[in-house]
């Protein structure tokens, strides 16, 4: 594979990054060698020791290049595939083994180990390309009906309810559902009926409506309590919600 490197004039046309994840670590080795010879792409190792496999710009397209027991951890770190864009991976095959047949259902592409320098590279570049495109929807994180799955909805559910002193942006909840934010905003709508934008600011609404009727804090503290920009935004959403200023509601249950 490693032979006549000095040949191959490859024009990169995307940033990437190029994760060799070998077991056998002189093998490795190599390839690094070969692919920092090429030029263009930055490029690193991880030998599973060193935590999840790290998560880098989303600009830059990784692909996590190795044999089956390495990428078999790969998929099993807990940030593969985590945000909008995710990990590419390359297996490179070798003997026939129950463990290469699992992974290769999971990876993006597959070539000998002995392949040639040519076609490695060729095939790190279409998966460079393919790495800036949005992650698909996790199969158990989305039901039949194309809505969240029960337990992945509980989780987002539970996450908006311990920060609605916080701002809560759309990535956030995308990054607990483990979806890309156009995916989870979809997926969300159909499960709860509304966006999760509008689902945030029911919730906030909702804790509002005990505060305001159970406690005398001032209305600017309510506002800043449930992440509200000033104490107008959170009156002109409060009237909107429930047909009736802070203040109103205050007195009619007092």
């Amino acid at each position: 594979m490693f032979s006549d490197i000095h040949a191959i004039n490859h024009k990169m046309h995307s940033k990437a990054c190029i994760i060799v994840a070998h077991s056998a670590l002189l093998f490795g080795a190599g390839i690094i060698s070969m692919l920092k010879d090429v030029g263009g792409w930055e490029v690193r190792s991880w030998d599973g020791l060193a935590g999840h496999i790290p998560l880098l710009d989303p600009a830059t397209a990784t692909i996590i290049v190795g044999d089956a027991s390495m990428l078999a951890k790969a998929i099993r770190s807990a940030e593969y595939g985590a945000g909008a864009r995710q990990h590419r991976m390359l297996l490179l095959t070798e003997a026939d083994s129950a463990a290469q047949l699992t992974v290769s259902r999971k990876v993006d592409a597959s070539i000998p180990i002995r392949s040639s320098p040519d076609q490695l590279i060729n095939t790190l570049h279409q998966l460079s390309l393919l790495a800036l495109l949005p992650a698909p929807p996790r199969r158990g994180n989305i039901d039949a009906r194309g809505g969240l799955a029960p337990s992945v909805l509980r989780k987002v559910r539970e996450y908006i309810m311990g920060g609605l002193t916080e701002r809560i942006e759309l990535a956030d909840l995308a990054r607990v559902a483990r979806l890309s934010e156009c995916h989870f905003a979809r997926a969300f709508t159909q499960s709860v009926g509304v966006s999760p934008c509008r689902f945030v600011m029911q919730c906030r609404l909702d804790r509002a409506l005990a505060l305001v009727s159970e406690t005398n804090w001032p209305f600017a503290q309510i506002a800043l309590e449930l992440g509200f920009c000033d104490q107008s935004h959170f009156t002109r959403m409060f009237s909107q919600q429930h047909g009736e200023t802070p203040r109103a509601y205050r007195r009619r249950y007092r």
